[in-house]
């Protein structure tokens, strides 16, 4: 099914609503096209959000909101590490954690985990994560990552840059190389 944005948006609605009181932000490229464009970016597939690890390991409560919500959820482990992968109106939303340790902020690059069958982590300055700010999509506020530019720079390289030929379907999640180069695996 192809990505509809105004039942992306819609749903990022009701997920705001969802989780009142839980500390999450958007991630990925629904952060980037939310501060760059202030809107998905042409080539978005999903929606990405992230919740703090150890938030995200009471997933059964998270779990059952998302269910109470009409999605259907599927969670993903690795150790004491938990992931969701909620779907509704042929949408889906990935609930990533972020792991705050060795002054670092971690964070599990799941869909290659699924396409690899390895666990890779990804660090950032911890700094990117330690509070949240806001961002405009279709002028509503979502929760964003504090330091929003340093992440997007980490995570994009030029982000400001719109590449319309840009594919998730065609360059994969990551390209395997920028893993072995910029990411430590966990699990060989």
């Amino acid at each position: 099914m192809e990505f509809n944005p105004d039942t992306a948006f819609k749903i990022l609605k009701e997920i705001k609503d969802l989780l009142q009181g839980v500390p999450w932000w958007l991630d990925y490229g629904v952060l980037l096209g939310a501060h760059r464009d202030g809107d998905f970016t042409p080539s978005e597939h999903d929606i990405d959000i992230a919740i703090p690890s150890d938030v995200l390991k009471n997933y059964p409560l998270i779990r059952q909101k998302f269910i109470n919500a009409g999605f259907s959820v599927h969670v993903c482990s690795f150790a004491d590490t938990y992931a969701l992968c909620c779907h509704k109106d042929g949408i889906e939303v990935d609930v990533n954690p972020v792991e705050i340790a060795f002054g670092f902020a971690w964070k599990s690059l799941w869909k290659t985990v699924r396409r690899t069958k390895k666990m890779f982590w990804a660090s950032y300055p911890k700094q990117c994560f330690l509070g949240t700010d806001k961002v405009q999509l279709r002028g509503v506020d979502f929760p964003a990552p504090k330091d929003i530019e340093k992440y997007l720079t980490l995570l994009y390289g030029n982000w400001q840059v719109r590449n319309d030929d840009w594919q998730y379907e065609n360059t994969g999640y990551l390209a395997l190389e920028a893993i072995k180069k910029n990411y430590f695996n966990m699990v060989d």
